[in-house]
């Protein structure tokens, strides 16, 4: 989201205090193009985590992945 904020100060900048095409265009291009990435990773993510909602953890193996290691204080 850094990016996506980053390139919409870029585009105000190149359009009201450098009067940059480039500058304009460039930023648009980060815009959309970050903005994008950041929301096809967060449909991922939710994604993933309806599945992991969904399926239960197959028998002999948690969900934690210190468990798996085995505990070996005691």
């Amino acid at each position: 989201m850094v990016t996506v904020v980053a390139g919409a100060a870029a585009v105000l900048a190149g359009e009201y205090v450098f009067h940059s095409g480039a500058m304009t265009r460039t930023g648009t291009g980060a815009v959309l193009i970050c903005g994008a990435l950041y929301f096809f990773f967060r449909w991922l993510g939710l994604r993933e985590a309806g599945r992991r909602d969904r399926d239960p953890p197959s028998p002999g193996r948690s969900e934690r992945p210190d468990d798996e290691q085995g505990d070996r204080s005691g």
